[in-house]
């Protein structure tokens, strides 16, 4: 009898090896995908580096070399635990060192109207009422002054944008210290993230088209993002008792009014809003919830620029008729030619948007997910560092049109080559559909499979090896 007890137990221990043993295994080969994933993300990052003057022919097909390896590593890693402590750390050392080494490429042109705005307002001038074009700012030229678009149109950005520029402007009016700014912000959404969905903020920290928006071409919209994801987070934190309760609607009231008057396309989260809190508090609550929201707009506008009417703060021509990388004004303009030379009605089409989302959606960060990608499909200009808005949002989603166009929207620097070789700013067909069909297919095909299930944030088969942070 003691035989036969210790044969099983022997047996039981045997099982015991084996199953420590294929785990063990399992967890090596999962650890081993991390550091090849962070490998190649960095090394992405590196081969990007000395490519980031698209003025030079040539430069967009090395420049898209670096960001092939980087969403390599970027896809691997969607698929890897980081459970253990040492991942845990890398999840950081790549999101950080990442964006050290692309803190030395050369920036997009954009990054020298920024400073151009701030170095003026400094100096006491207007920028919605002067262009850089201006002979009587001849002074205040710099060697990066030739380096800006558009010097003929006074400043497009909203009044809280531009007091940030003039506010870096004050500190050190130069490029690299513009993008630590836009880094430091675009960190700070990676943090928000991570303390919310641990290691699936990495759809975010190491996707390499955020990576090469804020800390290689320096654009600023990290300070738009960033009041969004912080209002979410105030939304989703636990209730507490008493006034406590009412915190989270007018803090994030306040947060959303910050991000409008950084970039307007953030105006309809702000109608959600209002319109949430007057179902879920009441229309007194929902009065006090407008306000806080139009507040930073009008202190910045009213108090930083002083007698600036409300059509001088963005060149409206502009807006009206400018296209990139566009697509439903696209298949308009396949069907309906005279379509190609306004863009009001498609600027139209954000107002029954707006009610879509405002009516349908009940979760902030739902809201946030269906407007930004309706808003990029339906606007007349697009740019490669709009679709960041829509990333935030994809980390607890895990849409895979915001994955497959992280990868996609690398074709939009096609446009850059052309620039360079002195050609239009267009797009063929065959450009515009690897551009947009990944994104499309990709979003309705969640969207799809989360009614399916009828649970919003159902994660895709492409996270389901990914476990929580320790």
């Amino acid at each position: 009898m003691e035989t036969l007890e210790m044969v099983r137990d022997g047996e039981k221990q045997t099982r015991r090896d084996a199953f420590d043993f294929v785990r063990e295994i399992h967890q090596g080969q999962s650890r081993a995908g991390v550091y090849a994933a962070a490998g190649l993300v960095l090394i992405g990052a590196a081969i990007m580096l000395p490519h980031g003057c698209f003025l030079q022919p040539g430069t967009v097909w090395k420049f898209w070399a670096g960001a092939a390896v980087a969403t390599l590593g970027f896809g691997l890693s969607l698929r890897e635990n980081f459970s253990a402590r040492t991942t845990v750390s890398l999840f950081w050392i790549v999101a950080i060192g990442a964006r050290l080494i692309l803190l030395g490429m050369e920036p997009g042109d954009d990054i020298w109207r920024y400073l151009w705005d701030g170095k003026v307002r400094l100096h006491g001038i207007n920028p919605y009422l002067s262009s850089p074009a201006d002979s009587n700012l001849a002074p205040l030229r710099e060697a990066w002054w030739a380096k800006m678009n558009h010097r003929d149109l006074s400043a497009s950005y909203p009044p809280a944008a531009e007091t940030a520029f003039a506010a870096f402007a004050a500190m050190s009016c130069t490029g690299i210290f513009f993008k630590l700014a836009f880094v430091g912000a675009d960190l700070a959404i990676v943090w928000l993230l991570w303390r919310k969905f641990r290691q699936a903020a990495i759809l975010y920290a190491w996707n390499p088209l955020v990576l090469y928006v804020f800390a290689g071409g320096g654009h600023f919209d990290s300070l738009f993002v960033l009041p969004m994801v912080g209002a979410w987070v105030l939304l989703e934190a636990p209730a507490g008792a008493g006034a406590s309760r009412e915190r989270p609607w007018l803090s994030a009231a306040l947060l959303l009014g910050l991000s409008v008057a950084v970039k307007w396309m953030s105006l309809p989260l702000c109608a959600w809003l209002v319109w949430r809190c007057w179902k879920e508090r009441g229309r007194a609550r929902a009065w006090a919830v407008a306000i806080l929201a139009v507040a930073p707009l009008l202190l910045t506008w009213f108090l930083i620029f002083p007698g600036t009417k409300f059509h001088e703060l963005a060149p409206t021509q502009a807006m009206l008729y400018a296209r990139s990388s566009e697509f439903f004004p696209w298949v308009v303009g396949l069907i309906s030619k005279k379509s190609l030379y306004t863009n009001q009605p498609f600027m139209l089409l954000l107002v029954p948007l707006t009610v879509w989302v405002i009516g349908a959606e009940r979760r902030f960060d739902r809201a946030a997910e269906t407007y930004f990608f309706g808003l990029l499909i339906l606007s007349p200009a697009i740019h490669a560092w709009y679709f960041v808005w829509l990333l935030p949002w994809a980390v607890r989603s895990r849409n895979w049109g915001a994955i497959l166009g992280s990868a996609s929207f690398f074709v939009y620097f096609w446009l850059q080559q052309r620039q360079a070789l002195s050609l239009e700013w267009t797009q063929t067909p065959l450009q515009k559909l690897l551009l947009w069909s990944p994104i499309i297919a990709g979003f309705f095909c969640s969207r799809w499979r989360e009614t399916r299930s009828n649970e919003d944030s159902n994660p895709s088969p492409f996270f389901e090896r990914s476990g929580s942070a320790s």
